[in-house]
């Protein structure tokens, strides 16, 4: 009798239950619709977007590879510009560079993005101006940091400025994967008198 009772008691907690929740979603049936529709309209853009983001990439692919077999294709170079213009500034420094065209190298040097900094870094060589190479290494993220104290003493070497260059060694990072060069040029006394 106790279990009938106790059964009959949890039937009617659970029917109680359910009447509640139905009130519930009966008063709040907009916003659960509102809340579906707006998980359902997110969940469509972010595939739209997935799908724009990868034809924009591909596009700037195709235009890449199509300018690396001809460098003057008009058309390639408008649509690696307007798709991916990372991709286009470190395509036009690959271009300055191997031509040596300082005019352009100054110009991408103005970016401020990868393709800027590795051209301010070239224009640091080409002049052998290890001053330019020290302003290089106190941009912000500098990606090329290392390999420009390493130049950095190489050419204060080359100047006989044999103390400037071990304090451009110096300022590797023990940490750093150019640490073993900048000892290699130490121990050997490259930059040393």
């Amino acid at each position: 009798m106790a279990n009938r009772t106790q059964s009959k008691s949890s039937e009617d907690s659970l029917l109680e239950l359910r009447i509640r929740m139905e009130r519930w979603v009966r008063k709040n049936r907009l916003w659960l619709i509102g809340a579906v529709a707006a998980i359902v309209i997110w969940l469509l853009a972010m595939g739209i977007y997935a799908l724009v983001e990868q034809n924009r990439i591909q596009a700037a692919n195709t235009a890449l590879t199509t300018l690396q077999n001809d460098p003057t294709d008009a058309q390639a170079l408008e649509t690696l510009q307007s798709r991916s213009p990372q991709l286009y500034g470190l395509f036009k420094l690959q271009q300055a560079a191997q031509s040596g065209d300082r005019t352009a190298l100054e110009t991408l040097a103005q970016r401020n993005d990868l393709a800027g900094d590795m051209a301010a870094y070239q224009l640091a060589l080409l002049d052998e101006d290890p001053q330019a190479l020290g302003r290089y290494t106190q941009r912000e993220g500098a990606p090329l940091r290392e390999m420009a104290y390493l130049s950095e003493a190489l050419i204060w070497h080359e100047q006989g400025e044999h103390q400037r260059a071990r304090d451009a060694l110096a300022r590797v990072g023990f940490d750093s994967d150019m640490r073993d060069f900048a000892a290699t040029l130490e121990h050997y006394g490259v930059v040393g008198e």
